[in-house]
Formats: structure tokens, sequence, C-alpha cells
């Protein structure tokens, strides 16, 4: 099983969740995926949600709060859990969170 972040990002033009997936291979980015900040409350109570898949991003964001270079607003971890990883990563997934399990659908 391999290590899961959901992160709230925080910039000043909007606020979305960032899923953020330990690579299959050590050394590689993270697969990252993005979904309207609404979703968390859906993902709170054992609902299903939809994440567009963006830019990887470095293994440093699994564990990182704060402050994000470039004037691109903050971070906040929201959940960390674990995942078993799925043959293929597609542009759009659906998961639900069962406790600290992430399950693609």
């Amino acid at each position: 099983m391999k290590r899961a972040t959901i992160s709230l990002h925080i910039s000043k033009k909007e606020r979305h969740l960032d899923l953020f997936l330990e690579p299959k291979t050590e050394g590689d980015l993270l697969k990252t995926y993005e979904s309207e900040y609404e979703s968390w409350d859906i993902l709170q109570k054992g609902g299903i949600i939809e994440l567009n898949l963006k830019e990887d991003h470095r293994d440093l964001y699994l564990d990182y709060e704060g402050e994000i270079s470039g004037n691109r607003g903050s971070i906040v971890i929201l959940w960390k859990g674990r995942y078993s990883a799925p043959e293929n990563f597609d542009k759009k997934i659906n998961v639900r969170k069962e406790n600290e399990l992430l399950v693609f659908i």
C-alpha cells in the first residue's frame, strides 16, 4: 500500500483539494489530482468524489504544510492515509475514503 495525502490549497483566487499519491516507483513524482473544495464534505460523509489529473508534484507534498513559493498561496493537510495503486492513472478518477484507506471506484 502506498501513501496518499489530501490537502487544501488556498490561493488568492480560489481554494481546492489536491490529492497527492505516492508513486509506484521510488524517485518518481507524485501523481496529483484536483477537486473543488466542496467535495471534502462529501468525502467526509463516505461519498464518492471525482478528481481531475493535474501536473505531477515533488514528493515533499505528501507531508508539506505552509506557504507555496511564487506567491501561489498555502497548503494544509486535511487527511493522510494509504491507497492501493491502480494499474493505470486515468485523467479523471472517482474515489471514496474508508477511514485511513482511499478506494478507487
